[in-house]
């Protein structure tokens, strides 16, 4: 049982850090746009190393949400097909 717990909670982190790398992705997204205007600015600068760095973290985590929940994923996808 204490290993079920392990997983559950590392199931737990990497959902609620997608959810913050999201947020962080769209709202640098946008601040981007907004700096455009000016391309000599440097918190276009700052904001484009922050959407490079959260779509990394983004990835990285998406790739353990994947390991973490393959068991659930592939049962669906057997049910499905049956």
């Amino acid at each position: 049982m204490g290993t079920n717990r392990k997983i559950s909670n590392k199931r737990a982190i990497v959902s609620i850090g997608l959810f913050i790398l999201f947020i962080l992705l769209i709202m640098s997204a946008i601040i981007i746009q907004v700096e455009e205007n000016n391309p000599q600015s440097f918190g276009l600068h700052v904001w484009t190393a922050v959407h490079v760095v959260c779509g990394t973290v983004f990835m990285i985590f998406v790739i353990f949400h994947l390991v973490y929940n393959w068991k659930i994923f592939r049962n669906y996808l057997n049910r499905k097909n049956r």
